[in-house]
């Protein structure tokens, strides 16, 4: 039996093929610590893989900043990053690595001039 106000049949379910994986790594595995055994059924693994899975081709002969860019102008309204629980959006995104682009252009930085020597670059 199970709090019906708490649990649905699904989440039970999950719990009990938890359970089982896991008795299932004690009995194979005696010697191992508990924290260290297997918990998720191969389908939940099979899941997380395929989430995790998240490799994309993209255009090689383009710069990160010009794919950006790109995407602020197609889609300049959905979430690009996501950091806690701040969001910027690919026009804010691209707003920001402008501004960024601007400021490090003014103290001296550009193609042959690194940003680890901006302590060093002559102040406009």
């Amino acid at each position: 039996m199970y709090n019906t106000d708490l649990f649905d049949a699904g989440t039970v379910a999950r719990i009990a093929g938890h359970w089982r994986v896991l008795l299932q790594e004690i009995v194979a595995h005696a010697e191992e610590k508990v924290s260290l055994l297997r918990l998720l059924t191969e389908a939940e693994n099979r899941q997380i893989a395929q989430w995790n899975s998240t490799e994309a081709d993209y255009p090689r002969e383009q710069c990160i900043h010009q794919l950006i860019e790109a995407q602020a102008e197609r889609i300049p309204e959905r979430i690009a990053v996501i950091q806690e629980k701040k969001k910027l959006t690919y026009r804010e995104l691209n707003g920001r690595a402008n501004q960024l682009a601007r400021y490090l252009r003014q103290r001296g930085v550009g193609p042959e001039v690194p940003v680890e020597s901006l302590s060093k670059a002559p102040r406009n």
